[in-house]
């Protein structure tokens, strides 16, 4: 492809509002747990970690909390940083959330924290 078809083709596609915007309406904008939850299962676990910095600590401790462990789980495994989020999660949550990853996952994110994280988190 020729670099005026590309420009021609990028012109043409239509806008796609950003997931993570959209993401963070959600988590702010009116509604129950359950209709949150229910908009929020339409996006990917990794749209879902990509507005993670976009949100206040409040509203990850909502978003965390609407999702439920598991699909947090989820969500925490495709975080490349995920330490100040388990920080704000507290030892205790962090260790649920990490103990329903799948192995690989688990071991990914434990290797990213530093050795106190790591051992408050696993002890």
């Amino acid at each position: 492809m020729t670099e005026e078809e590309e420009k021609l083709q990028e012109e043409e596609a239509p806008e796609r509002p950003d997931l993570a915007e959209q993401i963070v309406r959600v988590i702010r904008g009116e509604g129950t747990r359950e209709e949150k939850l229910e908009r929020l299962r339409d996006f990917h676990e990794n749209d879902l970690a990509d507005a993670l910095p976009m949100l206040t600590e409040k509203e990850r401790a909502v978003l965390f909390n609407v999702l439920g462990d598991d699909y947090a789980s989820e969500i925490l495994a495709y975080v490349e940083a995920p330490a100040p989020y388990l920080k704000e999660l507290g030892v205790g949550r962090s260790a649920d959330l990490i103990e329903n990853m799948d192995a690989d996952d688990a071991v990914d994110v434990l290797e990213n924290l530093d050795d106190v994280q790591r051992q408050a988190i696993l002890l």
